[in-house]
């Protein structure tokens, strides 16, 4: 059970990291974006 369990947090810290990922990325564009358009 505690593998079972082990796994399942794994999983959450890969799919949390890559959204955090995600979000940091399109912040980024967004600035990048907002500097080009002026």
């Amino acid at each position: 059970m505690g593998e079972v369990v082990q796994f399942m947090l794994l999983r959450f810290a890969i799919i949390g990291g890559g959204v955090l990922l995600l979000l940091i990325v399109l912040g980024v564009i967004a600035v990048v974006l907002k500097k080009v358009g002026r």
